[in-house]
């Protein structure tokens, strides 16, 4: 006799999903906090008694793996929109952000970045706030695509797209604005405390822009389900 189980369908809600990858978040982030205050301000351990496995500036990390899981998450969201969509004019620009998504998990787990480095001219001054040269292209490509898609952003729905829209700012703001300011502060003091809390607060802007971003990601997706036709994005 085959037994059916159900679970509540309040397990999968777009709330209790943010809930416990807010939860993951905050305790990765936090265990790798508290080693850099044992090593840096309790003097308790050595940095060569660190536990890499769990910090948020290596790679091959258990926070690395949870990022990227939250970017290939966020793929298959976009992929979903992209799908529900794809009868109208922006089904294309969901399904490329769900590619760059991909993308952009892939880079999380084998640190594909780095190589921008390469497509900075020579002779162009890469010190203080571009100390971490791969910045310098990182910004062109986000300033293009910021224009390309503002459009399709504008017209979501009011909810969606302030969800959206913090979510674009707060990883933005880690991926390039505190890495700017972390590698001027790398540059001039190495490993320092300093360094090590602009790392971590890189790492949990990345992380909890990704989760709000999975969130709004859900609420459009749930939206667009309820109706019977999806309709082209407009304000609501």
């Amino acid at each position: 006799m085959a037994i059916s189980v159900r679970l509540p369908e309040a397990l999968f809600s777009a709330k209790t999903l943010l809930l416990l990858a807010s939860l993951a978040a905050a305790g990765l982030i936090g265990v790798s906090l508290l080693q850099d205050i044992a090593i840096h301000v309790l003097g308790i351990i050595g940095s060569d008694q660190r536990v890499w496995v769990t910090d948020v500036d290596s790679e091959q990390t258990l926070p690395a793996w949870f990022s990227t899981l939250l970017l290939l998450a966020a793929a298959a969201q976009l992929f979903a929109v992209a799908r529900l969509l794809r009868d109208q004019p922006t089904g294309l620009g969901w399904l490329i952000l769900s590619l760059a998504f991909v993308l952009l998990s892939a880079d999380e787990a084998v640190s594909l970045h780095g190589k921008l480095s390469g497509l900075v001219p020579e002779g162009v001054e890469t010190t203080g706030l571009f100390a971490f040269a791969w910045v310098i292209p990182a910004l062109i490509i986000c300033a293009i695509g910021f224009v390309l898609y503002l459009p399709l952003l504008l017209a979501l729905p009011r909810r969606v797209r302030n969800l959206l829209a913090i979510a674009v700012v707060m990883f933005l703001g880690g991926a390039l604005g505190v890495e700017m300011v972390g590698g001027a502060t790398y540059e001039q003091a190495g490993d320092t405390l300093a360094y090590r809390l602009l790392a971590t607060l890189e790492e949990a802007l990345e992380m909890f822009a990704v989760i709000v971003l999975l969130y709004g990601l859900r609420l459009y997706i749930e939206l667009l389900e309820a109706q019977d036709v999806a309709p082209a994005e407009r304000p609501s």
